[in-house]
Parts: C-alpha cells; structure tokens; sequence
C-alpha cells in the first residue's frame, strides 16, 4: 500500500474559515464536540491569543487535515485545540505537529506550554505525556440554568470597564485563572466581555467578568473582608441576566472548597473535568 505524503507548515497563510471547518472535522467525533461558528472561533483565537506563525498545520497534498493551534503571551505558550480529521489518524502526526511548534516556540524565547485535557480523554492525555507535559491541576467545569439574587443593603451593581477591575485581580482571587479566563483574555476579548463591579459606598468591593460568545463566567472575586455578604450571589446574578443561561463555569480550580460550595448554592450542575497541563520548553 502506498504510504500517504503530508507536510507541515505554520498558520500564517490560513483563513480563519478554514481553521474553523477542519477543526468542526477534527472533533467531529468526539465525546464533547467543538463545531463552532466562525464568529465563536474569532473569539476564541482572540481571547486565547492566536499565534499563527507559532501553529502548526498539517496538509495532505493541498487538503488541510490537521491542526496544533498555538497561543502566545510574552514567555509564554499555549495549546489551543489541536486535532486531526478520523481518516488520517494513527500515523504520528499529531506528534510531528507538536514538536514543530514546540521547536518554533523555543525559537520565539518561550520557557513553557500549557494546556488543558477533559479527563475522559484517555488518547489525548496519553499523547501528552509522550510528549512529555506534566499535570499541574484539576480543574472543574459547571452549567448554571439559573441565577437569581436578592437585593443587598447598600450594595449597586454597575457594569464598569475592566480598566476598573484589573489592579484589584491579584489581591482578590484564591487562585489564577486558566489561560482563557486571565486578566489579557479579559482585555484582548473585551468587546466580547462584559464586567460588572460590586460598590458600597461607592467603593469596589468586588467584581465579575464573562464572555458572551462563550455564555461563561471569565472570573469573579469579591474584597476578602466583604465575602459572605451576598456580593458574589448578586454580581452572578447580574452576569447571567446580561449573558443568559446557562451560564457556564469553566476551568474552577478544584481543590477550592470554598468556591465549589459557592457555585453549587447558586444551582450549579457538574459538566466536566480537566487537568491543567505544563511542558517546559
């Protein structure tokens, strides 16, 4: 049998239409399918930082069948989506894709590559550990059919630019965002975001953002000397009424109990679970 001829290039040439369609083929049959619409997938290569030059696509002759989409932030690396369409799987190249991004990513100056895999995805995660990533955390997902909150004695809740939220992130947050929810998805993303400040007395004491084309909380934190006031219950209720529902949770760290109760008195119903992956470069 005669074997079949590939090739590799980067992303730079390749319209965002393109990408869309191979990757709607790629996850075609996955357990959790991705068939985005071209405007979602702008979205998510804009709050995900997409680096063409740092992708890497895989063709057949002149038909694109697979893809290692690369994001970049200053040292920074990250995986996107990669995904090869079913009639060419099980040659290496997704392999072949990674290790010619990860060479264009050392090329740039970039240390690490993070990642993140759904749990039940035992063919991807075994691809990663080949490929030598490491598990960094756990990390949970949740749908919220429904957000409702009673009004809060003092309390306004008034959507804000996220300039006004931004320098308050590290002080307030238990723990950092996955690399979709961070602080320059927010900014990169923020004709798609929307953010709600909390004030009493006309000072900031908490905060929400979301992305509407994803229908998903990005990040939210409250003041830690005004929690357990109902602030985190009315600033969700505020996002879910702007985005609509269900509203999702993505990427919760999960060892957070705190967090984990909270979401779950709101009404929140498990989805799915991932790791948070590292390779240093």
């Amino acid at each position: 049998m005669r074997s079949r001829m590939y090739k590799t290039t980067d992303a730079c040439d390749v319209s965002h239409a393109q990408l869309c369609a191979i990757m709607g083929d790629a996850f075609s049959d996955y357990a959790v399918p991705m068939q985005p619409t071209l405007q979602q997938f702008q979205f998510m290569m804009t709050q995900r930082s997409f680096a063409p030059d740092l992708s890497t696509l895989l063709w057949q002759d002149d038909a694109l069948v697979g893809l290692w989409l690369i994001g970049r932030r200053a040292f920074d690396g990250y995986l996107i989506t990669s995904g090869i369409i079913p009639a060419h799987r099980g040659e290496g190249r997704a392999r072949d894709m990674a290790e010619q991004s990860n060479d264009a990513l050392r090329a740039a100056g970039c240390r690490r590559i993070t990642t993140e895999v759904i749990e039940e995805n035992m063919k991807a995660r075994r691809l990663y550990e080949r490929l030598g990533y490491d598990r960094l955390r756990d990390l949970d997902c949740f749908s919220l059919p429904e957000v409702t909150a009673e009004p809060v004695d003092g309390l306004s809740i008034k959507e804000v630019p996220w300039r006004l939220c931004a320098d308050r992130t590290d002080g307030w947050r238990d723990w950092p965002p996955s690399w979709q929810n961070a602080d320059r998805a927010i900014q990169d993303a923020e004709a798609d975001a929307v953010v709600f400040g909390a004030y009493r007395d006309e000072t900031l004491c908490g905060y929400a953002a979301g992305f509407r084309p994803a229908t998903a909380l990005a990040q939210i934190a409250v003041a830690p000397d005004q929690r357990r006031r109902g602030i985190g219950r009315a600033l969700m209720a505020a996002l879910a009424a702007e985005l609509g529902t269900p509203l999702r949770v993505l990427n919760a760290e999960a060892t957070d109990p705190g967090f984990r109760g909270f979401v779950f008195d709101l009404g929140a119903e498990p989805t799915i679970g991932q790791f948070e992956l590292g390779l240093t470069l």
